[in-house]
C-alpha cells in the first residue's frame, strides 16, 4: 500500500513538473498540449504500465471527452512518460468513447487495424 502511494505521489509530482515548464510540452506546429496532460493525470491509474488494466474512471472519461486523445498521445513521446502504457491510453479513449482511427500513433503504440 505504501508503494502505491509513492508511485502516485511520484507521478503526480512528474506531471506538475510538466505543466509549470508547458512549453517543452508544446507539440511542434499545434495548439499548446497543456491541456493532454489532465488526461494524463486523470487516467492514471488505467495507463500505468506495470500495472493490470483497469477500467478508466469517470474522472478519466471526463477529461478524455473534454480534451480528446490528440495531445495526450503526442506528450506520450515526452520525457518522464515511460511509466506510461500509450496501448492502455487508447484504450481508455475507446472505452471513453473517443477511439482513434488504426493506424494513428499513440506514443510509441500504432493502433492496429480494426
Amino acid at each position: 500500500m505504501a508503494t502505491l502511494k509513492v508511485q502516485s505521489v511520484a507521478f503526480t509530482i512528474t506531471i506538475l513538473i510538466a505543466v509549470m515548464s508547458e512549453t517543452r510540452w508544446q507539440v511542434a506546429g499545434d495548439k499548446d498540449c497543456v491541456d493532454g496532460l489532465g488526461i494524463l493525470l486523470g487516467c492514471q491509474d488505467s495507463i500505468v504500465k506495470d500495472k493490470p488494466p483497469i477500467p478508466p474512471s469517470s474522472l478519466c472519461c471526463q477529461a478524455v471527452q473534454y480534451v480528446g486523445m490528440y495531445c495526450p498521445c503526442k506528450l506520450m513521446n515526452n520525457e518522464g512518460m515511460d511509466h506510461l502504457s500509450p496501448e492502455k491510453l487508447v484504450s481508455a479513449g475507446n472505452a471513453c468513447g473517443k477511439p482513434l482511427l488504426p493506424g494513428t500513433k499513440c506514443g510509441s503504440y500504432t493502433v492496429p487495424p480494426a
